[in-house]
């Protein structure tokens, strides 16, 4: 994130499209929003917002998810959340890895993944990656303590890996 608030967005490769029958098929592909957070009453007990005070832990635990499911929600693609309850693995890598194959496994073509914790994430920030993923790139959203707050991909890019 830069210092005016802005965010910012990398593509981090471009996948080649040899016909236009590949670029057609790319802009008719099935997309969703893959909302990865754990409940609000798991975030509150996991993550201390403000000491010594669950109620408002848990308050702003759901601010949290209802901003970060409005932001989704109004993208005009599908969204999918999944929390503690339908997430598996036993790592955070695992888990992560495993809904996002899920995602795939329901047909979907293309995919960005999103947690609770940004609430500067603009529905424009999510058309963009969109946009990118069509054009046939991976994006990723870096945030400021090294992690990130956006990942888009197609599924041919997804691996194991």
């Amino acid at each position: 994130m830069s210092t005016e608030g802005q965010f910012e967005l990398r593509v981090c490769a471009t996948l080649i499209h040899n016909s236009i029958q590949g670029v057609k098929a790319l802009s008719m592909m099935r997309k969703a929003i893959l909302l990865f957070a754990q409940s609000s009453r798991q975030e509150a007990e996991s993550k201390t917002f403000v000491a010594c005070n669950s109620r408002a832990n848990y308050l702003i635990a759901l601010h949290l998810n209802g901003y970060a499911h409005k932001i989704a929600r109004n993208a005009d693609v599908d969204l999918i959340r999944m929390d503690e309850t339908t997430q598996h693995g036993h790592s955070f890598k695992e888990r992560l890895w495993n809904a996002c194959q899920d995602v795939f496994n329901l047909g979907y073509d293309s995919l960005v993944v999103i947690g609770n914790d940004t609430p500067l994430l603009t529905i424009k920030h999510l058309q963009a990656a969109l946009n990118e993923i069509e054009k046939g790139s991976v994006v990723i959203g870096p945030s400021a303590d090294g992690g990130l707050y956006l990942l888009g991909f197609h599924k041919d890019t997804f691996s194991e890996h």
